[in-house]
């Protein structure tokens, strides 16, 4: 018997497909406008800018909350985020509003635009439409991983719509709040504030739908505070110019959780050569030139604490490429990749400032700090930065992989066959995934598959 005659698929390998637009109400790709002849102080030494981009979604739920982010990226390839110092404008703010952190709040359905601005430049207009997909179901979560008397944590929602698209964070004010036990824990707008040990349930209600969320709260005191990133911060002119700067609190019981960073106060031992701005950015000042050291302290009720910032001018010697795991085949889960610069002795995460370029974006494209495998072969995967006229440059040769199955070209009735399934990962290795697959066929009066890997000829 011919397998022309039948099919048979190999379902799965444990490998999750991709589609970028899963659980987001977003637009896959941010979008690009490229301004000519704009240098601002982030890109004076850095050639002037080469284009800004947003995530600003062209459709959007009502009653959805959603951070928006700017990027601006440099002519020399530096990256930066700059939506805190953007200008939002609204045109039609009874359906759609922008808060203080640049978090878009869908009010009611209708069409209109956004209008923004980066330090003077051209106004870049975003058409942007509130549909009318209502709330199907929705759960709560919170970023707090300790409970403990005192603290004020925030709940937040998110949604499931009737187009069947998850969203961002639900806005808290379209939810009815409540907890079981005012005394242990009160709730408003789904900011808990905890009064005393014991456990809570808080509930959120929607017209007809309900979520819960139980609380249980500790009598650990606050013992101190630590600053995040925990690792050393570096500030580089002509690389990371700034940072969020957050705290973790720490428990009598060893418990530790982010705090909110509204909530916090920073200071910087000498403004001059990096300032906070909008709450706990640090930003390198312009004028800075030379290396040198700083101290920032952070504050929390009673505790505060300080650390040491490192500033190094244009020292970058080096660049790094890595990607998470192997095995990469088609259609396999993206992989995130990190981008290190060499600045001084030290190396900075520089992911977020530098681009990553596909030599070929139908083998590997490049998405959202990920790669995404979508075919057979080898690419070259690249970033450079160009430091007072010196190219650095980072490549790494990426090759995916293909699965292969040693199915017969002849399979003579009443015969039985074992099926063997191996990829060919990227290194040219072959590596055993029968115990891993799910083989089916698609007429099992043809061919029968038993103990999940053996195939019959009926």
């Amino acid at each position: 018997m011919k397998n022309r005659l039948f099919w048979f698929s190999v379902l799965s390998l444990g490998l999750a497909s991709c589609n970028s637009n899963s659980g987001s109400n977003t637009n896959s790709d941010l979008k690009l406008d490229v301004l000519n002849g704009i240098v601002t102080s982030k890109c004076l030494l850095k050639g002037g800018i080469a284009s800004l981009e947003d995530d600003i979604p062209k459709e959007i739920a009502n009653g959805v909350i959603r951070q928006t982010h700017v990027i601006l990226t440099c002519k020399n390839n530096a990256r930066y985020d700059v939506t805190k110092s953007v200008k939002f404008t609204v045109n039609n703010t009874n359906i759609l509003t922008i808060d203080k952190n640049k978090g878009i709040t869908a009010k009611a359905n209708g069409n209109t635009f956004i209008i923004y601005s980066y330090n003077g430049g051209d106004n870049i207009r975003r058409d942007i439409s509130v549909t009318n997909a209502t709330i199907k179901d929705f759960s709560l979560y919170t970023d707090a991983t300790a409970f403990n008397v005192g603290e004020i944590i925030k709940i937040k929602a998110q949604a499931l719509f009737t187009d069947d698209k998850t969203t961002n964070d639900l806005d808290p004010t379209i939810l009815t709040w409540k907890s079981s036990d005012p005394h242990i824990a009160s709730v408003d707008n789904g900011s808990i504030k905890l009064h005393a040990k014991g456990s809570v349930l808080i509930t959120a209600h929607y017209k007809q739908l309900s979520a819960e969320y139980r609380i249980n709260i500790n009598d650990a005191v606050l013992k101190d505070i630590v600053i995040t990133p925990k690792q050393d911060i570096i500030l580089d002119p002509l690389l990371n110019s700034d940072v969020e700067v957050g705290a973790n609190a720490i428990f009598s019981d060893s418990s530790e959780t982010p705090i909110d960073k509204d909530e916090l106060k920073c200071s910087s031992s000498d403004n001059k050569v990096a300032s906070f701005v909008n709450g706990c950015l640090l930003e390198l000042s312009e004028n800075v030139t030379k290396s040198q050291n700083i101290n920032i302290t952070v504050s929390y009720k009673n505790k505060a604490t300080s650390k040491n910032v490192s500033i190094s001018t244009g020292n970058i010697s080096e660049l790094r490429l890595e990607l998470d795991g192997s095995n990469l085949l088609p259609n396999s889960s993206p992989r995130k990749y990190t981008i290190y610069a060499k600045s001084g002795s030290s190396f900075i995460d520089a992911t977020d400032n530098l681009a990553l370029v596909s030599s070929d974006p139908s083998i590997i494209k490049v998405e959202n700090g990920t790669i995404i495998p979508l075919k057979t072969g080898t690419v070259k995967l690249s970033t450079k930065y160009n430091a007072n006229g010196k190219e650095i440059l980072a490549e790494k040769n990426v090759t995916i992989g293909n699965v292969d199955v040693n199915f017969p070209e002849d399979f003579p009735k009443g015969s039985e066959y074992p099926i063997s399934v191996k990829i060919i990962n990227e290194h040219g290795m072959s590596i055993d995934k029968t115990n891993d697959a799910v083989i089916t066929s698609d007429n099992t009066n043809v061919i029968q598959i038993i103990d999940k890997n053996n195939l019959i000829a009926k």
